[in-house]
């Protein structure tokens, strides 16, 4: 980007100027500095925890007449700033300037959670680093708030933040952990629970980690946030603050006195609308609160504490975001900062004896229309926070649907096992598979199958089949059965749910156009006879009980209607696998020996083809041939060699990284030919449905 200085480097703090910078401001602005609110409230409340401990010190700190505004805060902000704050008190007590030396310490534990903070988002955010530099280091709205003004809410921001990049990083328990001390740290950071539980819950990959999460939260904050109520002091000092009172600010009076807040209802339509979103992604999650935190703020009379609640969400969006949304952030920024310096108290100068604080010059004229002023800015950035980071979000665009992948071919060409392979990278619990072979219109031994083969269309219902898959696409049930190869009979009626990934394998898969139009990736499968020969004695002899002569004798009555029905399906495909034995000598090897096989790929009209054949050969070290037989509308390549399942992984992060969050939380990658059709499968669904957005 062109409005970041050049010079920002990404990587060796100790050298960039850029964070020298940031870090030397912070360290001016807290040794020569000392706020009001620190020396009036926060510093007397914690000094007196020393002098006089206590286990209820919010009851023992008004008993010895304490201001009830001075710690509005939990058990957690306490053990925050207690350690150095205490040693600053010992190390100033002989020289009588403890309640110096303790704000001094208090001041330094605000510097460590903010650095902190910066360093959980560039975690969050690797290949961001020189613009989080720029856009959280640098931000005048950080500086002010927590080092002119003084408020603390730094802390539990940055623990909340964390919580976010543990859930992120698939580590639930720490995420429930971390959200829970932010909590007993401030309640307000309650406001991120509802939204955290929607994504572990609506997303079916990370289903598994809502009561690990859940359970920990729960548990910390029981003992943390929950005891101290019993506590009459912390009750008047934490829950009955004039604070809590600005959320029913804004209200719509109705009769009888009655009102409706309009800050709760909003925050409320908020939780639905991510209810609703049905499914989200990491980055869907972080707009959603972003958006909420920040409607909160601006339909509040806000502390300048509560800004900081909705800023780590509008850097996030900030650094993604294109020149204007940059700009709006850092106006948005640059208009409060002078806001609530001419309406809230100042540092003192102690060095000088000098008041720093702005004298309140505003009008309330004034005062209305520059804050006025600052919630349009605000608006017009929760209406590009949710616009940009939901309805322009890739995934959300691309999932607002369930996935639909159609695999055909012949009997024996391994349908079933790329199905499975499928199956294994987006996890059982996100899949519908739906076989065609449940579509037969008779049991083994029925007089009709003398006059037809399985191969036959008109011995399948694939209208029945077609209906099934309309209405699983469309998110409603079905109700079909499996046909079990072992007794040759269809078992009970079997629910078809819709979900996340509709897989559909079946020897007619690409027959019906009302079925085809409906199907995102069409994969036909074609395997060498020998080896589709091998492969069938081998399931329907060893596996499914068949008598060898009879699998023969069926392989050569079904291939007229194989020729006729079956491979001309390759035409409706996008994907053409042919699979064969590199050496047919191969299929001779003792039962078990693996077979190694080589793959021929044919894709129609794509644009991946060279991103993806130089990953297979750089990463996956593979013998890959390339053939144009139409001048560059279809592919045909070759691939032979080799291939573990990690170096699958690998090239997948590199070719599809956008598509981690469609795939299981520890997807499972094959190695070799099977590994290499996942790989492309994924990226011909990529492809597939960018165009689908694109129309």
């Amino acid at each position: 980007m062109a409005l970041i200085p050049s010079g920002l480097a990404t990587s060796g703090l100790a050298r960039d100027p850029w964070f020298l910078t940031g870090l030397a401001v912070r360290g001016l602005l807290l040794a020569f500095l000392a706020p009001h609110i620190q020396e009036t409230w926060f510093v007397p409340f914690l000094t007196g925890a020393i002098q006089s401990p206590a286990l209820d010190p919010w009851s023992a700190f008004l008993a010895a007449g304490g201001d009830s505004l001075s710690f509005p805060y939990g058990p957690v902000m306490m053990a925050a700033f207690l350690p150095l704050v205490l040693a600053g008190w010992l190390v100033g007590l002989p020289f009588g300037a403890e309640v110096v030396l303790a704000g001094l310490g208090l001041r330094l534990t605000l510097l460590a959670f903010d650095a902190a903070g910066y360093l959980v988002l560039r975690r969050m955010f690797p290949e961001r680093g020189a613009l989080l530099t720029l856009g959280y280091w640098l931000s005048p709205l950080v500086l002010y708030i927590t080092y002119w003004h003084g408020q603390i809410d730094i802390v539990p921001v940055v623990i909340m933040v964390a919580a976010f990049m543990m859930i992120g990083e698939h580590r639930f328990r720490e995420a429930g952990l971390l959200l829970a001390l932010a909590c007993a740290a401030k309640l307000s950071m309650l406001l991120a629970l509802p939204f955290l539980g929607i994504y572990l819950w609506q997303n079916k990959r990370l289903r598994s980690g809502f009561v690990p999460f859940a359970g920990v939260f729960a548990g910390i904050l029981a003992v943390l946030g929950l005891l101290p109520l019993l506590s009459s002091g912390y009750r008047d000092m934490v829950m009955e603050t004039p604070e809590a009172a600005k959320l029913y600010w804004l209200s719509l009076p109705q009769t009888d006195g009655l009102v409706i807040y309009l800050a709760p209802l909003a925050f409320a339509l908020m939780v639905y609308a991510m209810w609703r979103l049905r499914r989200t992604n990491f980055s869907l999650l972080l707009s959603m609160t972003g958006v909420s935190f920040l409607i909160v703020v601006l339909m509040t009379p806000a502390s300048p504490g509560w800004y900081l609640w909705a800023l780590p969400f509008l850097i996030v969006y900030q650094i993604g975001a294109d020149r204007v949304g940059w700009w709006l952030v850092a106006l948005f920024s640059a208009m409060v900062v002078p806001l609530l310096a001419l309406t809230a108290s100042g540092p003192r100068l102690p060095l000088l004896g000098a008041d720093l604080s702005l004298p309140h010059l505003l009008s309330s004229h004034a005062h209305s229309v520059w804050l006025t002023a600052v919630v349009a800015v605000g608006c017009v950035l929760a209406i590009r926070l949710f616009r940009n980071g939901i309805q322009r979000n890739d995934y959300f665009r691309l999932s607002r649907g369930p996935l639909a992948i159609g695999i055909a071919g012949d009997s024996g060409a391994g349908k079933d096992t790329l199905a499975a392979a499928l199956e294994g990278l987006f996890g059982r619990h996100s899949v519908q598979h739906i076989l065609g072979d449940g579509y037969h219109k008779w049991a083994r031994g029925a007089p009709m199958w003398r006059a037809v083969t399985h191969l036959n269309p008109r011995a399948n219902d694939l209208p029945r089949l077609s209906e099934h898959v309309h209405a699983t696409l469309d998110g409603r049930d079905a109700v079909g059965q499996i046909y079990d190869h072992h007794t040759g009979r269809f078992s009970p009626p079997v629910r078809l749910a819709s979900n996340d990934v509709l897989l559909i394998s079946g020897l007619h898969t690409l027959l019906p156009p009302a079925l085809v139009e409906r199907l995102h990736v069409r994969i036909f499968l074609e395997t060498d006879e020998e080896l589709r020969f091998f492969w069938k004695m081998r399931r329907d002899v060893a596996k499914r009980g068949h008598d060898p002569a009879a699998v023969r004798a069926q392989m050569a009555r079904r291939k007229p209607d194989s020729d006729a029905y079956i491979k001309p399906q390759m035409a409706n495909a996008d994907l053409v696998f042919q699979v064969a034995a590199v050496n047919p000598e191969h299929l001779s090897r003792p039962k078990g020996d693996p077979i190694p096989l080589k793959l021929r790929v044919i894709v129609r009209d794509s644009l991946y083809t060279e991103r993806l054949t130089k990953a297979l050969i750089a990463i996956c070290g593979v013998h890959l041939d390339l053939d144009f037989p139409d001048e560059g509308q279809t592919v045909d390549m070759t691939i032979e060699g080799d291939v573990w399942a990690e170096d699958i992984g690998l090239a997948a992060a590199n070719l599809v990284p956008h598509l981690d969050e469609l795939l299981d939380v520890q997807p499972h990658w094959h190695s070799n030919m099977l590994g290499v059709m996942q790989l492309i499968v994924l990226m011909q669904i990529d492809e597939n449905l960018r165009r689908r957005v694109a129309k």
